[in-house]
């Protein structure tokens, strides 16, 4: 039997709804941070590294992967969430000190709950491990009423997950709430 324009499409909303459904299925949980002043969400399947009282870090990997030196293996990742330093004012002063991004643009649709990010900049870079060898870095700076807040994946650079790695980021970063 010939595959008809109405079986392809058939085909693609299944492949679709099975796709989201499975990306729905993954828990999220909720750290909370009493030094930091901030909770954030991220998924059950990450696993937590360390936890200071202003650094949360997540890594997609067990922590038997981890490496020396280099720390990410090849198609890893790393989700660190910290406070801004004491004597950082505003995301772009934050932004600058930092150094070179290849891009920068605003989040405009924010969640409009108590102690979310008034204004989010996601900015991406590039970090140089080694000869020709790089990572990606994309950074959201959230501004809320009472602090800033900096949530960064760290990954290798032409990873093919990389939209997938900079959405969870993103949900992570839209869940982050302060006191």
């Amino acid at each position: 039997m010939p595959i008809t324009k109405t079986h392809f499409r058939a085909f693609s909303i299944s492949c679709l709804l099975a796709c989201v459904a499975g990306a729905a299925a993954t828990e999220w949980i909720t750290f909370r941070s009493e030094p930091g002043h901030f909770t954030v969400r991220y998924p059950s399947t990450w696993n937590r590294y360390k936890d200071s009282p202003d650094l949360f870090e997540i890594e997609n990997f067990p922590p038997s992967k981890r490496l020396k030196g280099v720390v990410i293996p090849q198609g890893g990742a790393m989700i660190i969430v910290l406070g801004a330093p004491r004597d950082t004012t505003t995301i772009e002063n934050w932004i600058g000190a930092r150094g070179e991004a290849l891009s920068k643009h605003e989040i405009r649709t924010l969640p409009q709950e108590s102690g979310a990010c008034t204004q989010l900049v996601e900015v991406e870079s590039e970090g140089e491990e080694g000869p020709s060898t790089y990572t990606h870095e994309t950074s959201f700076y959230c501004s809320t009423r009472t602090g800033l807040y900096r949530i960064e994946l760290v990954n290798w650079r032409d990873d093919p997950k990389q939209e997938q790695l900079q959405q969870i980021a993103l949900k992570m970063a839209l869940s982050l709430r302060s006191w």
